[in-house]
């Protein structure tokens, strides 16, 4: 690099702030390409040619600029957004090569829903890096090597300046209907990072359907990308048992059909003299809302006849359950029919409503049918 570049350089970054609502003038943005080289000012610049001689324009070096709009204009870019302002021809494969274990696995996203996986990884991430920083929230942060991502988490602003190819340990994260938003957040972030800074991310997942762990990760990370984005290019595979970060193509393949549980349930909860009518017309139907109320103020209200309705919709598929939460027992979600306990569990209504390719049928936070939407 040389000055004349360095000078073409800070125009574009002077036009990258005019486009965030911050104007400066020409020496003020001689100042701030300063960072490029690791100087302070432009004077610095003119009095040390051989820094700028020997500065190339990566992701290390836009990571000190980015460092400098961060505490000058409240600016967060990634390094990978600066390098294409900076140099929109710039290759960001070269951009994001691994600076840590620059022999090892690709960056991107890695998942798993066993924390002996993640801790065989720790391991030989530490012998593979001689002892490199493991930066992690819960599912990593006991290791002895590991900084605590802490409150800030994902959104930590110093990730952005650690070294490309570092590892990071996420979760663990709760597949359920009260966590899948704040679980499609962690995942959208995980993805900006690995594919921004070049980052290996172990993410460790706590659902209750393994067998559909890929398939879900794909559904919460396409919800969650912007039109023209492609967050899912960074979901590349598994932490196997002994602790490798290992490629899986595809990704993720069509959802594991949900199978059919024998029936148990009897219609006798709902009062005979609107079984008939209600019997009548549900004929037939295979979509809509099947709603249960009770005037009896007790635990699980009106439990009974959410259960006596698989009796009469059995015509409509199979049946599971949507997971509300994650409970620190287990004892509330036991205190409810043997018709409905022994329905298999779906983390979400949205994963639901892809079971078997087609909408699913269910009842909201306790059942769900597979051939169309029956709630109540």
């Amino acid at each position: 690099m040389d000055i004349q570049q360095l000078k073409l350089m800070a125009g574009r970054v002077r036009g990258l702030l005019e486009q965030s609502k911050h104007t400066i003038g020409h020496n003020q943005s001689l100042d701030l390409i300063a960072a490029l080289p690791g100087l302070r000012n432009w004077p610095e610049v003119q009095a040390f040619p051989d820094r700028v001689t020997a500065c190339e324009l990566d992701a290390t070096s836009a990571g000190r600029l980015g460092f400098r709009l961060k505490r000058k204009f409240d600016l967060n870019l990634t390094p990978q957004a600066i390098l294409g302002h900076l140099s929109p021809s710039a290759s960001t494969n070269t951009a994001l090569a691994p600076q840590i274990w620059p022999t090892g696995p690709q960056p991107g996203i890695y998942v798993t829903d066993s924390q002996e996986a993640i801790d065989a990884l720790l391991a030989n991430y530490e012998d593979a890096t001689d002892g490199a920083l493991i930066y992690a929230e819960r599912a990593g942060n006991h290791w002895e090597g590991s900084i605590d991502l802490g409150e800030g988490g994902l959104w930590s602003s110093g990730l952005w300046r650690v070294p490309s190819g570092t590892l990071l340990v996420v979760g663990p994260l709760l597949f359920d209907q009260q966590s899948w938003n704040s679980t499609r957040d962690r995942l959208e972030m995980a993805c900006l990072i690995a594919q921004g800074a070049g980052h290996r991310v172990a993410v460790l997942i706590d659902t209750p359907t393994p067998e559909a762990m890929f398939e879900d990760v794909r559904l919460i990370v396409r919800s969650a990308q912007p039109e023209g984005e492609d967050y899912e290019a960074a979901l590349l595979g598994s932490v196997s048992a002994e602790g490798a970060l290992q490629l899986r193509q595809p990704f993720a393949t069509s959802r594991p059909v949900l199978a059919q549980v024998p029936n148990v349930a009897t219609p006798d909860a709902i009062p005979a003299s609107v079984r008939n009518q209600l019997a009548n017309a549900l004929a037939g139907k295979t979509s809509g809302l099947l709603l249960f109320g009770s005037s009896e103020i007790e635990e699980h209200s009106a439990i009974e006849l959410v259960a006596a309705s698989l009796a009469m919709t059995e015509h409509a598929g199979p049946a599971a359950r949507i997971m509300p939460r994650h409970r620190p027992t287990p004892a509330k979600d036991w205190l409810v029919p043997q018709a409905i306990q022994q329905l298999p569990f779906l983390p979400s209504i949205e994963s639901a409503e892809r079971v078997n390719d087609f909408a699913a049928r269910f009842v909201m936070n306790l059942l769900c049918r597979s051939s169309r939407s029956f709630s109540g």
